[in-house]
């Protein structure tokens, strides 16, 4: 342990950034795979139950199963029950409304995993060349003096291979877990806007009167 401690020390500043970075990216994959869990975003079977009891008892009663849901396939469901009432083409206007916003609450700091993915190895880049330039500097230094030492040439290529590794230790996890999430999350929308637009034709067949009906059906004496 005290060896890799040593090993990152001879980075130099730039492995302070570096280990910020990857800090702050396994942190926020950790809280995104936890909101990304099936439950907070399409719980199983509640489309299900809710289906059953509209086709039984109406959007009223169905909007009771949905009204304090959490998960983003209730908070669709129910922005569709409580706009029941309008028009077919407001009606799909709304929903999607409330599902464009349920997928930024989805895909929420997945966009902050690729940049820090992209970073790090230019932080590493940026190490290297600070450290090839501590390198020539000590060059011209030593040059007119006493000739080159290759020893005091040591801690400048430390600093330019230990911060390009370190970059690209924690770039490449980085970016894995960036496409891991980004996938995740548009798997997950793709679902919500699927079961949207059925619920909403849903909807809309529940209250089309049947063909055969005719209003004066019921006025005959």
């Amino acid at each position: 342990m005290g060896e890799l401690f040593d090993l990152l020390v001879k980075g130099g500043i730039i492995m302070v950034p570096i280990g910020l970075a990857s800090l702050l990216g396994v942190a926020v994959i950790l809280e995104r795979l936890w909101a990304m869990r099936e439950r907070n975003i399409h719980p199983p079977g509640l489309l299900d139950r809710v289906r059953d009891r509209l086709e039984k008892k109406g959007p009223r009663e169905a909007d009771l199963l949905v009204a304090a849901d959490e998960s983003s396939l209730g908070r669709l469901l129910h922005a569709a029950l409580e706009r029941a009432h309008l028009p077919s083409t407001e009606l799909r206007a709304r929903v999607e409304e409330r599902g464009r916003r349920e997928a930024q609450v989805i895909g929420r700091h997945v966009e902050t995993v690729g940049v820090l993915a992209a970073v790090s190895p230019l932080l590493g880049l940026l190490g290297t060349v600070t450290g090839m330039i501590s390198v020539f500097r000590q060059v011209m230094v030593e040059a007119g003096v006493r000739g080159v030492n290759p020893a005091s040439l040591a801690s400048g290529i430390w600093e330019a291979l230990v911060t390009t590794a370190a970059g690209l230790s924690v770039g490449i996890p980085l970016y894995l877990g960036y496409r891991l999430l980004a996938g995740r999350a548009d798997n997950l929308v793709g679902r919500l806007e699927t079961d949207a637009q059925e619920f909403c034709d849903l909807l809309c067949e529940a209250r089309t009167p049947n063909a055969g009906d005719s209003p004066g059906d019921g006025d005959a004496a």
